[in-house]
């Protein structure tokens, strides 16, 4: 079985039949914003992020600091940034 949370599922945008997956996380993610969901919109882009992080298709870098400082996540934000930067191709 796959564990979503897991953070090693990947559906690159590249493959055509995941682009719909990707689309449709990126507008609830703008809902869940709209809303005033922050914290819903950052676990949500973790997820976006992880299935295709290196390319990052949607452009979730962008928002998810935004995200991560609206939801009073900063400490995980350090993190994963410091953990980006070693994992870099």
């Amino acid at each position: 079985s796959v564990d979503l949370t897991s953070g090693t599922l990947r559906l690159p945008y590249s493959v055509f039949e995941n682009r719909k997956m990707h689309l449709a996380l990126i507008r609830y993610i703008q809902s869940l914003v709209k809303r005033g969901c922050y914290r819903t919109a950052l676990e949500v882009s973790k997820i976006l992020f992880s299935l295709d992080p290196f390319d990052d298709p949607m452009g979730v870098r962008v928002i998810i600091d935004f995200l991560a400082v609206q939801s009073g996540q900063l400490a995980w934000f350090d993190a994963m940034w410091e953990q980006i930067g070693q994992e870099s191709p």
